[in-house]
């Protein structure tokens, strides 16, 4: 069978500019960048000058699988975890695909 990987979103440059968890920002943001792989993403406006954001999970989220964020210039970078993370697909002698595509 043919195993191909295509660019991810959770391969980004400026990994070492990302910090983890959720935050609450009072600099200027004119654009929100979200890449995010599962669940769901809320955004809702309140009174308060603040940018505020985190996450929710059903279980205990390590530093790599947690929120990262980078705040460039004007832009907020929201990213699912940290770059590079990797998944890892098991194939068996009985498998049941021919092709499997990653993005």
């Amino acid at each position: 069978f043919n195993l191909s990987f295509s660019p991810s979103p959770f391969c980004y440059d400026n990994m070492e500019r990302y910090t983890v968890g959720g935050a609450s920002i009072t600099d200027t943001v004119e654009r929100v960048e979200i890449d995010w792989l599962g669940g769901s993403v809320t955004v809702s406006s309140h009174k308060e000058n603040i940018l505020s954001f985190s996450e929710e999970a059903k279980q205990m989220l390590t530093n790599e699988m947690s929120v990262h964020y980078w705040l460039e210039d004007t832009t907020l970078h929201i990213k699912y975890c940290r770059s590079g993370v990797g998944h890892t697909v098991l194939a068996g002698k009985s498998r049941f695909f021919t092709q499997l595509r990653y993005r």
